[in-house]
């Protein structure tokens, strides 16, 4: 099966893009005015992987964006649409995922992103202590959304370590597992941020 994915020097993108490649997918990947181009460099070995100026076909069975959807983006027929955190929801056959506190690997990261003497990191919304969701949780559900249904067309993603609602609407409200706690998920970040800090893209 084919994907378009867009903005893929965004660092969910990537992670989106490397999961669908283990799956088996085409993918198509635009680039965006991301700094992060050398998550790029990660990908040409693999046949089924083509970076591409603009998309080499009008219709694509799945277009996956993360941020800003292109205006060019908005003219593609396509059977399914994902839009995560974007503001672009607007389309036909549109599914909406916000999921505002993902973190991970390769996600914008600085040194005075860590608090060294408690070996965790701190973000500047302390929701992230709350509804932080690493991207492998993340990209587990969203992957069972692509090959099936999701629930919604309009969804808020966050982790069920904490049930509150926060203001969102229920229905629209899908808690994730954690497989691992989050305090194990935030040492591997840190000690992935540590070991190549001068690829990471600054806060």
């Amino acid at each position: 099966m084919q994907a378009l994915v867009l903005n893929i020097t965004d660092w969910i993108s990537y992670h989106i893009a490397d999961r669908l490649l283990s799956e088996g997918y085409e993918v198509n990947a635009v680039k965006s005015n991301n700094n992060n181009e050398h998550l790029v460099d990660f990908f040409p070995r693999n046949s089924n992987f083509e970076l591409v100026e603009e998309p080499l076909q009008t219709s694509y069975p799945l277009v996956i964006c993360v941020g800003p959807l292109p205006q060019f983006a908005k003219k593609l027929e396509c059977k399914r649409i994902f839009l995560i955190n974007s503001d672009s929801i607007n389309l036909d056959h549109a599914i909406s995922i916000q999921a505002p506190y993902l973190f991970g690997e390769w996600m914008p990261l600085s040194d005075d992103d860590l608090l060294q003497n408690e070996n965790q990191i701190t973000f500047s919304a302390s929701e992230y202590e709350k509804e932080g969701l690493y991207i492998a949780d993340f990209l587990e559900v969203f992957m069972e959304w692509v090959e099936k249904e999701p629930p919604n067309s309009e969804i808020y993603m966050k982790s069920k370590r904490n049930g509150e609602n926060t203001g969102k609407k229920l229905e629209k409200t899908f808690l994730v597992d954690e497989n691992v706690p989050i305090e194990e998920n935030l040492k591997q970040v840190i000690s992935h941020y540590q070991q190549f800090k001068d690829l990471y893209q600054s806060s």
